[in-house]
């Protein structure tokens, strides 16, 4: 992972074909992606697949969003979330916030929340409040409420404030 994290914080080297680096993150994503393996190693995996992806130009999160989000382990699904680029690609939004509206994890619902709403600080707010929907907006209505640190909450106030306006 420290590996991985390090080649995405600069350009490869000569010595390195993006296509290796394809090769090396599709192959943490599919041990990200066993179910039958402990969380631990599934969300190191994740987050190294994630990495190696933004080191191949990739602007994903090195595996397939969706089925990520729809995981049966709420942890598994968190960690997905936190390793979605900021601010939140336009084509990710729709997941992340069906995310908010419907994962029984509160906690998972509370990241999916922090991530979207954090980037009403440097973007406009239409285009995630349109992926929210009235839904999103009432879920984080009941989000607020539950323990938070004061930074997600700030976050998710963005999101509440921009709605009433």
């Amino acid at each position: 992972r420290t590996i991985a994290r390090e080649l995405a914080r600069r350009d490869l080297p000569d010595d390195l074909d993006a296509s290796d680096v394809i090769a090396w993150r599709d192959r943490w994503a599919e041990l990200a992606a066993r179910g039958d393996r402990w969380i631990t190693l599934r969300v190191l995996a994740l987050d190294t697949a994630a990495a190696l992806d933004r080191a191949a130009g990739g602007g994903g999160i090195g595996v397939p969003l969706q089925p990520t989000l729809d995981d049966r382990d709420p942890a598994y699904r968190q960690a997905a979330i936190a390793v979605v680029p900021v601010p939140v690609p336009a084509t990710m939004r729709d997941a992340i916030a069906k995310v908010v509206i419907e994962d029984t994890d509160p906690r998972v619902a509370l990241a999916a929340a922090q991530i979207l709403c954090a980037d009403l600080a440097v973007d406009p707010p239409k285009p995630v409040l349109a992926a929210l929907g009235p839904a999103g907006i009432t879920r984080l209505r009941s989000l607020v409420t539950g323990p938070a640190s004061r930074v997600v909450l700030r976050d998710l106030n963005r999101c509440l404030v921009a709605a009433r306006k």
